[in-house]
């Protein structure tokens, strides 16, 4: 993906993405694969997503935040918004979907976070809440480098020392684009670059990421599997 600024006046950030999702999120794609035939054609070239699918794809963005280390305030506060603005959700619709896509248990725990932030309602699991309400203070819109380690280790996703210095092709599509998907001939020549600019480039950040790793606490890593199963993320 490219950020660029359509006004250097008024500083109009535009993020230009080539994929809903970041590849690796199979299910999940899958079913975005075919959100054009589900648009709704407004005036010309305009598209929108109909409400349900607006929605779902909010909490599809949520859940890849959420598994990489943090979603912070303003995923919450846009599931209220949203919530409050459709009341209308075809929500057999929403649910059956959400389901299929084993994230119905996460659509409900962040549902019921929001009433209790916005609404006068006081769940009768609260600690659970609590739990999800800490996990989104502490770690922020992106998270941080010890938790994204400790929820690689709670959703065993983990990679070895060799899957580090040697990433799949998914991967490394990523970091690189569709130079590495058009042409997956050239990832050992990427290998090296990727290589270079982790000991040249980013040295600082490397060091600061080796470092909060081993710094990962047994204790962080059992929270964190306990708050991915009550949330059904793996």
């Amino acid at each position: 993906k490219d950020a660029m600024y359509l006004s250097s006046n008024q500083l109009v950030k535009v993020e230009m993405q080539q994929s809903l999702l970041d590849d690796g999120f199979t299910d999940w794609l899958k079913y975005l694969d075919t959100i054009w035939d589900r648009c709704e054609k407004k005036v010309d070239n305009e598209y929108t997503m109909t409400p349900e699918d607006f929605y779902i794809y909010h909490i599809l963005h949520m859940a890849k935040h959420f598994i990489n280390g943090g979603i912070g305030l303003r995923h919450v506060l846009d599931t209220g918004v949203i919530k409050k603005h459709y009341q209308d959700l075809d929500s057999v619709y929403t649910e059956k979907i959400f389901k299929e896509l084993s994230l119905d248990k996460f659509e409900q725990n962040i549902s019921r976070l929001c009433k209790y932030w916005f609404e006068d309602f006081i769940p009768s699991d609260k600690e659970v809440i609590d739990l999800i309400s800490e996990y989104i203070f502490e770690n922020g819109a992106f998270g941080n480098i010890s938790q994204q380690s400790a929820n690689e280790a709670a959703t065993g996703s983990t990679s070895s020392t060799k899957e580090k210095i040697f990433p799949s092709k998914q991967t490394m599509a990523n970091y690189y684009g569709d130079i590495i998907t058009n042409h997956p001939s050239t990832i050992p020549f990427y290998w090296v670059r990727l290589t270079f600019e982790r000991i040249f480039k980013n040295h600082d950040k490397t060091k600061i990421k080796i470092k909060s790793i081993s710094n990962v606490s047994e204790a962080q890593k059992e929270k964190t599997k306990q708050l991915f199963e009550i949330c059904g993320l793996k």
